[in-house]
């Protein structure tokens, strides 16, 4: 991203970098709250507390196969060959921003039940039958995580927003704590996570952060700003064709709809190509959308 775009994109959050750990932006009856920790030259964001206003009528438009395959050129260009699967990094911005998915706990369940026990219960219950794939019980073949993969919409209460710097308090870790891997689903133990938390999920930004990302580039970008988004294969299902959409910056608000997935895009970037936001979808080693 280029550095002017990356400091307008940053302004409703410069209070919280570093200095205060809350702020708060509100536009187009969209409401922000945000938590920013600084490292090195990235920013650890986690953006939440976000209430979607009336839906934009404007949606995106699909690109033919011609105009999409020249749309993503610049990106082939890297060599990324994986980046038509899971999405591209061209990096060499002089900034970059870490968004973490959200997540949520219920303190009604507070205990030492697990998403796997609490399946384990219900199969043991007959209420529901072990999923059976060719002949092989997945249940008892596998553990369950409880990570949800592809977007996930906001829970209702008593679900409440729980920040990482939160969870990684509760299990003895910290966020600030230096890490070998960006942020990911390798920052938190494996195996199966407490019943009382839903996990941030995997390959997609979910509802709070996609509106709230939108929001900031809107606010960052001139008026009517185009914008490319494109879907990596294992997202979108499709290992045959390049999908690729254009649209303006705020139609990228009536995606989910439009685009008939279950994820946000994996790739989107202005049409001059001043920034770029890849948004992983690979389950390892990150479980945060990268945007540079």
């Amino acid at each position: 991203m280029c550095s002017s775009l990356f400091q307008s994109l940053l302004a409703p959050l410069r209070i919280a970098v570093g200095r205060i750990p809350c702020c708060m932006g509100v536009r187009r009856g969209l409401t922000v709250r945000s938590n920013a920790v600084e490292c090195d030259r990235s920013i650890l964001l986690t953006v939440g507390e976000c209430r979607p206003g009336p839906a934009m009528m404007v949606s995106m438009d699909r690109l033919s196969a011609t105009e999409s395959e020249q749309a993503v050129e610049w990106l082939r260009q890297t060599g990324q060959t994986s980046g038509f699967m899971t999405g591209f990094n061209p990096g060499g911005w002089p900034a970059q921003v870490w968004l973490l998915h959200a997540m949520y706990q219920n303190a009604a369940l507070i205990g030492p039940q697990t998403h796997h026990d609490a399946r384990r219960s219900v199969i043991d219950r007959g209420a529901v039958e072990p999923l059976m794939i060719g002949g092989v019980d997945l249940d008892a073949a596998s553990t369950v995580s409880g990570v949800p993969l592809g977007y996930v919409a906001r829970p209702n209460e008593p679900w409440i927003r729980l920040r990482w710097s939160e969870y990684l308090d509760q299990i003895g870790g910290s966020l600030q704590s230096p890490h070998d891997v960006p942020p990911s689903i390798r920052w938190f133990p494996r195996g199966s996570w407490a019943q009382s938390v839903s996990p941030p999920p995997e390959g997609s930004l979910d509802e709070v952060t996609w509106y709230t990302l939108i929001d900031v580039l809107s606010e960052a970008s001139p008026l009517g700003q185009q914008c490319f988004a494109f879907y990596g294969s294992l997202p979108s299902r499709d290992f045959e064709a390049v999908e690729v959409w254009r649209g303006s910056v705020g139609s990228l608000a009536t995606f989910i709809d439009s685009s008939l997935h279950d994820f946000t895009p994996t790739n989107v970037w202005a049409a001059d190509r001043g920034s770029s936001i890849p948004i992983t979808t690979s389950l390892r080693p990150r479980s945060a959308a990268h945007t540079s």
